[in-house]
């Protein structure tokens, strides 16, 4: 198992900075999944760990071994693609046997490593005995072969590109248990890029948070859903409500009617906020509880009791999303049952709610 070390590397375009002094160190056998929006710089992040993108300044280790200047075959990284990239012309074995063919293998190791890692992969033997091609896959079958591809040459650091982008939404839940599953068994560092909030909270050690070339948090999944750094992370993950409020002289924050007390503001900026400051309240759908207008709520602890309409709901499976009207602000919340044109109260534990220094 290897460790990866981003030292502040540097990748830019003309005068942007796709990457912007990123640092990141990756701990072996760990699973690394990176978010963030698009162009935020996270898959040139993994291109250029791979050495698909030379960098403009800083340093990339693998283990002890400045990488930085090698070329992609001498970096001991496999790249799976979003989009398979595999050789249609060639059966899924040859597919599966090329990396090793150009390292020149002895045809039996060749043979008995190609048929390990299908097995592991969970591909059916037929596709080996029957010689089949990649279009006579499904999708998930061709992800599981471009996966045995990268694995069979017994990587140092496995790259995965959205590999399950691609896939209808039962599939890629099922698949992405085998990626993290397979990664564990083999226990091979990897860093995982996705757009898919779910997907990297349910397979990774570690998440990082891009935006505009920079990490903006690191830390477990637990951490960076529970605790966000900064006004972005705490907007950008989640189903998140950002409402406005004022910091008073007594140290609450006014909101509408109500008063929030106890927690902390951070700054933002670096600064402390004062009296006056608008201040960002961010609120996650899922942390919302409803409750009939009239009910009494005085027994429960360390709450916000938010008195609001519900204008509208949407069924979205296993429950319904209402969007609340609240002093002209909206408020998104996911509840099991349609509340569309009711008076409600909303209630939250404050231990779930985010405040931050208005920028």
């Amino acid at each position: 198992m290897t460790s990866v070390t981003i030292d502040t590397i540097v990748k830019r375009y003309g005068k942007i900075n796709a990457l912007d002094g990123v640092s990141l160190t990756l701990k072996p056998g760990t699973m690394t999944a990176v978010l963030g929006p698009s162009g935020c710089g996270k898959t040139t992040m993994l291109r250029s760990l791979g050495g698909f993108l030379p960098i403009d300044g800083g340093r990339i280790f693998f283990g002890d071994t400045d990488v930085s200047a090698l070329p992609p075959q001498d970096r001991g990284a496999a790249l799976v693609f979003q989009n398979y990239a595999l050789w249609p012309h060639m059966s899924v074995y040859d597919n599966v046997a090329y990396g090793l063919r150009l390292r020149k293998c002895p045809k039996e190791e060749i043979d008995q490593r190609v048929r390990k890692i299908v097995a592991l992969v969970g591909l059916d033997n037929d596709a080996l005995e029957k010689g089949r091609r990649p279009t006579q896959l499904s999708g998930g079958q061709q992800q599981r072969v471009a996966l045995a591809r990268a694995l069979v040459i017994e990587p140092e650091l496995l790259l995965l590109d959205e590999p399950l982008s691609n896939l209808d939404a039962k599939v890629r839940s099922r698949l992405r248990v085998y990626i993290r599953e397979i990664q564990q068994k083999v226990g091979i560092t990897a860093l995982y890029v996705t757009h898919d909030q779910e997907e990297a909270f349910s397979i990774a050690d570690t998440i990082v948070i891009m935006n505009k070339g920079k990490i903006m948090q690191t830390g477990s999944p637990q951490e960076i859903y529970s605790r966000p750094a900064n006004m972005f992370v705490a907007e950008f993950i989640g189903d998140s409500t950002v409402l406005t409020g004022t910091l008073k002289d007594n140290g609450c924050v006014s909101l509408a009617d109500n008063e929030i007390s106890g927690l902390e503001i951070q700054g933002n900026d670096g600064q402390a906020p004062r009296a006056g400051d608008k201040i960002n309240i961010i609120l996650r759908a899922a942390d919302i509880k409803i409750f009939p207008a009239g009910a009494d709520v005085s027994a429960m602890n360390n709450i916000l009791a938010l008195n609001a309409e519900v204008e509208s709901s949407m069924f979205i499976g296993s429950q319904y999303k209402n969007i609340i009207k609240f002093h002209e602000q909206t408020i998104f919340a996911d509840w099991e049952t349609d509340c569309a044109g009711t008076k409600i109260k909303l209630v939250i534990p404050k231990d779930k709610i985010r405040l931050f220094k208005q920028l």
